[in-house]
Formats: C-alpha cells, sequence, structure tokens
C-alpha cells in the first residue's frame, strides 16, 4: 500500500512540474513595410486563463548592407500578462535599401529560460520566415547586442568584437554590452549575460589599456560560460 502511495505520489509530482513549465505565451512579430521603411512591432499573447509574470523579452534586428556590414537595433524589457491578454511590447523604425537584408527576433523568457520566439526576414521589399534550421542555428549561436554611447565606449566595443569574432567560442546566450557615463570624461563599461553583471571595466583613451580588458571580457565570458555549462548538467530534470 505504501509502495502504491509513493508511486501516485511521484506521478502527482511529474504533473505538477508538467503543468509549471508549460507557459503558454506566443511571441508575434508584426510588419509594416513602406517605401524602404520598416515598421517592427513585438507582441506578446497569454493564451492561458492565467496571469503570467516574471517575463522578459528582446527585440532584435540584424540588418546586413550592401557592403555586408551588419548594424544592429535591440529593445528589451520586463513585462506581465494577465489572462488572454496581448501586449505590444516595444517598436522599431528601420530604414531598408533594395539590395540590404534585415533579420528580425523576438525572443520571450520567463526566468532564463526561452518559452516563445518568432523570426522573420525582410530582403528587396519581401519578407519570408525563417525556417526551423535557420531559426535554431541563430538561437545557439549568441548573439552581442552593443548600448554603448561615447566613443570610447565604441572603441572597446570594436576591439572586443574583433577578438570574439575572430575566435572560434559559441555561446548559447546573448552577450550585451552596456555603458554608462560617469563624472569627467571616463564611463562605465559592464558585460551582462542572463541579466547577471560578469565583467566591468572603466574606459581609457589608451588603445592597450581596451586591448587588455577587451581580452579580460572574453575571458570572463569563457569562464561564466563554463560554470552556467556545469550548472544545467546539474540541474535535476523531471
Amino acid at each position: 500500500m505504501r509502495f502504491s502511495l509513493t508511486i501516485l505520489c511521484f506521478f502527482f509530482c511529474l504533473i505538477l512540474f508538467g503543468q509549471e513549465n508549460h507557459i503558454a505565451v506566443k511571441a508575434n512579430l508584426k510588419v509594416d513595410n513602406s517605401e524602404g521603411l520598416i515598421d517592427v512591432e513585438g507582441y506578446a499573447e497569454n493564451l492561458e486563463d492565467i496571469f503570467q509574470s516574471d517575463l522578459e523579452y528582446l527585440l532584435l534586428s540584424l540588418k546586413t548592407g550592401k557592403t555586408g556590414n551588419l548594424s544592429k537595433n535591440s529593445q528589451s524589457g520586463k513585462f506581465s500578462l494577465s489572462p488572454k491578454e496581448s501586449k505590444k511590447l516595444s517598436t522599431l523604425k528601420i530604414n531598408i535599401q533594395p539590395d540590404e537584408e534585415i533579420k528580425l527576433f523576438l525572443y520571450i523568457r520567463k526566468e532564463k529560460l526561452l518559452i516563445s520566439k518568432d523570426t522573420l526576414v525582410i530582403s528587396n521589399k519581401k519578407e519570408r520566415a525563417f525556417n526551423q534550421a535557420e531559426a535554431e542555428n541563430y538561437e545557439m549561436i549568441g548573439l552581442v547586442v552593443d548600448d554603448v554611447i561615447t566613443k570610447l565606449g565604441k572603441d572597446f566595443y570594436d576591439y572586443f568584437y574583433q577578438k570574439y569574432s575572430s575566435s572560434s567560442l559559441k555561446y548559447p546566450f546573448i552577450i550585451h554590452v552596456n555603458e554608462k557615463p560617469m563624472i569627467g570624461i571616463s564611463s562605465e563599461i559592464t558585460i551582462v549575460i542572463d541579466d547577471v553583471d560578469i565583467f566591468k571595466t572603466m574606459t581609457n583613451p589608451k588603445q592597450e589599456y581596451l586591448e587588455v580588458m577587451a581580452q579580460q571580457a572574453i575571458l570572463a565570458i569563457n569562464n561564466y560560460a563554463k560554470q552556467r555549462a556545469l550548472f544545467s548538467k546539474r540541474k535535476i530534470r523531471f
């Protein structure tokens, strides 16, 4: 009898875990293309009759120019959804020329876990959805999103991104490079992953200093990735 009760409790726990991890929130991109000006709106829809909290979104655009140069624009934030609510999260306005291509991404996460995404490609005034292989590839590569505002911040980002892109390291998360102005001419650079500050440094006009700090940032990201992977392996999944 005790064995039967144990089995019943085990399956009851499985049901509870399954219900808790099943989060029915739908990400949706809406695009209006008017004479080369792209209006992008990111929406989230709650498909259930319960309140959804602790949600985060990232709306990201990657534009490839005629010469192959890449420009990025992003909006992110936290939000919640009432039962059956559809909410506009953010908007982007992007200019596009006939020979340019724009890739759009909308990611929705809850407690750092990806629960929904929508992706779209706009090229030569045509739109198409990502196929499954493309969507999974972009999700796994790990993007770098910069939010630097000064010349020194841009110099640091250029050194950092050059080292990052030339390495063979590929991470399954998004790397944010943020800059916060300080008193005087300096500012604070912060590398953020999963809402965790993993590296901080001050800007400096010396090129050698920025190159060294960029390399240290790469090492900090690598250490974080190893700890993150180790933690994921130790998690008990039902």
